[in-house]
C-alpha cells in the first residue's frame, strides 16, 4: 500500500541530480584524456553536448519503458517483453559474467 503523505521529487530536482552526476563524473574522470587528444575547446564542448543529448534520450526511453511496463526487473524485463525471453536472459547473463567483474577489477586500480 502506498503512503499518500510521501513527498515526490520534482522535475527540476531530478534534472539537477542527473546533470550534476554527469558533469561531476565527466570532469573528474575523463576531461584530461579528452584534452590530451583534442586541442580545440569548442570540439570538447560539442562532444559534451552531444553526449548529454544521448544520455537524456536514454533516460527518457527508460522512463517511458518503466511507465509502460511497471514491473521490477529493469533491463531484463524490458528486453524479455520487447524482444524475446532469451534476449533478457542473455543480457543478465553477460552482465553478471562480464560487466560486473570488470567494474570490480577496474576499481582495484584506482
Amino acid at each position: 500500500m502506498l503512503n499518500k503523505n510521501t513527498e515526490k521529487v520534482s522535475l527540476f530536482t531530478a534534472i539537477s541530480f542527473v546533470i550534476a552526476n554527469m558533469i561531476g563524473t565527466g570532469v573528474f574522470t575523463s576531461i584530461g584524456f579528452q584534452l590530451l587528444d583534442i586541442n580545440d575547446v569548442f570540439a570538447v564542448l560539442l562532444l559534451w553536448v552531444i553526449g548529454g543529448v544521448i544520455a537524456i534520450t536514454g533516460a527518457n526511453v527508460y522512463g517511458e519503458l518503466g511507465s509502460v511496463m511497471p514491473r521490477s526487473g529493469g533491463e531484463y524485463h524490458y528486453l524479455s517483453e520487447i524482444y524475446h525471453p532469451i534476449v533478457g536472459y542473455l543480457s543478465g547473463f553477460f552482465l553478471l559474467l562480464l560487466v560486473l567483474p570488470h567494474r570490480l577489477l577496474s576499481h582495484q586500480w584506482l
